[in-house]
């Protein structure tokens, strides 16, 4: 039994994202501390988060972390898709 069972969390699970993650990720994107830096301000609307839900953009990956059945977190790997600066990428978080 790991240590995050025995303190009753369950394991973490990585997964691609799907349209049914959207309320979830809703949720953690109105949290204050998260919000505040996010980049559109004051927030995301519910609407816009099942849009980006419903298909991945050219030169990002999308992952969810969920431990019991429910998205925790959120993992978005980005590059570039210009030949000249396709060896710059971000990574952002969302817990």
């Amino acid at each position: 039994m790991s240590p995050r069972e025995k303190q009753g969390q369950g394991e973490i699970l990585i997964r691609p994202v799907r349209p049914a993650d959207a309320a979830p990720i809703y949720a953690i994107a109105a949290i204050p501390k998260v919000a505040r830096f996010m980049d559109k301000l004051p927030g995301l609307e519910y609407v816009e988060i099942e849009a980006w839900l419903s298909g991945p953009e050219d030169g990002q990956i999308r992952f969810v972390a969920e431990i019991n059945g429910s998205a925790v977190g959120l993992a978005l790997l980005k590059w570039r898709t210009r030949p000249r600066i396709n060896h710059i990428g971000d990574l952002s978080l969302m817990v």
